[in-house]
This record gives structure tokens, sequence and C-alpha cells, in this order.
């Protein structure tokens, strides 16, 4: 049961992390890479304009296992290498981590600019989550965390 426990907020602590940066370096930061520069044109260009925040609303769930690739690779790789068959397993995990996070991702954020999402109301915490979100736009430079709120932002002094 310890084991479930601590895996559960290792991930949830990973997933903060991972979605703080690419939400802060990657989706409001122009880029040269036309990959990356694309994810901060429909982010912070066309989902942060006043009135348009229902652009750029979800997270793909390829998009993101594309992200993700590479430590699914990495995975996979160490497997192979050390002939460890579970890490198939742990990739077909992070694989289903990545998939259920952008669903979750996508279903607050349609709720929180009221476009969908409608089952999230429902949720404790739901209404500091929004507030917090919210207050991203009004304040772009600040207040990164999506679905892990605060966490991040309070730690790496980004929250208002």
């Amino acid at each position: 049961m310890w084991l479930l426990v601590a895996f559960a907020v290792w991930t949830i602590g990973f997933l903060a992390v991972v979605e703080y940066l690419l939400h802060r370096h990657i989706m409001h930061r122009p880029h040269q890479n036309p990959f990356l520069w694309e994810a901060f044109h429909t982010h912070a260009v066309l989902h942060h304009q006043d009135a348009r925040s229902d652009l750029n609303i979800d997270a793909e769930p390829v998009y993101n296992l594309l992200l993700g690739s590479p430590v699914i690779a990495l995975v996979l790789g160490v497997g192979w290498l050390t002939g460890d068959p579970p890490t198939l397993l742990a990739a077909l995990v992070i694989a289903g981590l990545i998939v259920g996070y952008s669903l979750l991702w996508t279903g607050l954020h349609r709720s929180m600019h009221e476009v969908g999402g409608r089952w999230a109301l429902h949720l404790p915490g739901y209404a500091a989550l929004r507030a917090h979100h919210l207050n991203h736009h009004r304040h772009a430079g600040r207040n990164f965390g999506t679905v892990f709120g605060s966490l991040m932002d309070r730690i790496c002094g980004t929250h208002t």
C-alpha cells in the first residue's frame, strides 16, 4: 500500500513540475523550432487574446504523447538494455498517465473557460483552481499551474 501511495505522490509531483515547466517555458516563450513556436503562438498569442480564451483550450493526447515520447523511449531503452520485461508495463503506465492527464487538463480547462467540462464544477477545490487559472489570464507571467493549481507557482515564486 505504501508503494502505491509513494508512486501516486511521485507521479503527482512529477506531473506538476512538467505542467509548470511546459506552460511557462514552452507555451509562453517564442521559439525558433516550428513545433515549439506553434505551441507558443496558439497559446500565448491566440488563447490569451481578450474574449478568445476558447481557442487552444484542449491538451491533445497525441501531442502530449509526442512530448512524452523521449521518456517512454528511455524507459523502453533501459528495459531493452537490461533485459527487464516490466519496463514495457512501465512505458504503458507512463503513456496512460499522459493520456489521462491530457483528458483531465482538457476537462478542467474547458470548465474554467465555460466551454465544456461541466463535471469539473463538482470537484473539491475547483473554485480555487479556476480562480488561479483566470488570474493567469489577467497576469500571463504568473500562475502557470492548471491541474495542480498553485503548487509549483508557490515553489517557484510565480504565484499571485
